[in-house]
């Protein structure tokens, strides 16, 4: 028997104050959302490639949101270095922040991470970059899994390095 697919909503109150007290969601255009960290280093995919996406997307017009962890924030501000003033950083948000910030963005990429399954669970546009063996304590692929071109690891033994962000961008339209 399969399991169902986990379906969250943000009440409609949650979502009115987060709108009514948080900067972000004056935010106008296409939103990428990134979350470059995760628990282990080994399930990162490497922080350039967040900074190439973010630094594309940017140019194209997007405004990038760097999420994640209080801890995270460095990786934030690596990010923002690297693609200038479009980056806002929101790391350490409150859960429920979080969620509204998810629902809100037009597609978020991130790692194996509890911000990735609430993206999942809210049926956000996304892409979730997995280490290739994330999904085996799981007994089954995490959350709803969608390929991404080139997203097969090399012979590195774990590390994404061969996803490319022009191979995310199609990931995130399936989803």
């Amino acid at each position: 028997e399969a399991w169902p697919e986990p379906r969250l909503a943000i009440p409609a109150p949650v979502k009115a104050d987060w709108e009514a007290r948080a900067p972000e969601a004056s935010d106008k255009g296409p939103i990428l959302m990134i979350a470059p960290g995760a628990g282990e280093p080994y399930r990162r995919w490497p922080l350039d490639r967040y900074a190439e996406l973010a630094r594309r997307a940017a140019a194209r017009g997007w405004t990038i949101w760097v999420s994640g962890s209080q801890d995270e924030a460095a990786l934030a501000e690596q990010v923002r270095a690297a693609a200038g003033d479009k980056v806002r950083i929101l790391t350490g948000a409150p859960l429920l922040d979080a969620a509204c910030q998810l629902a809100a963005a037009s597609v978020f990429v991130g790692n194996d991470s509890g911000l990735t399954h609430l993206a999942a669970g809210l049926g956000a546009p996304a892409v979730a970059v997995f280490s290739p063996m994330g999904h085996l304590s799981l007994g089954r692929e995490p959350c709803r899994t969608r390929a991404a071109r080139g997203s097969m690891p090399s012979r590195d033994h774990g590390r994404r390095s061969t996803l490319r962000p022009r191979g995310a961008r199609p990931a995130a339209r399936r989803g």
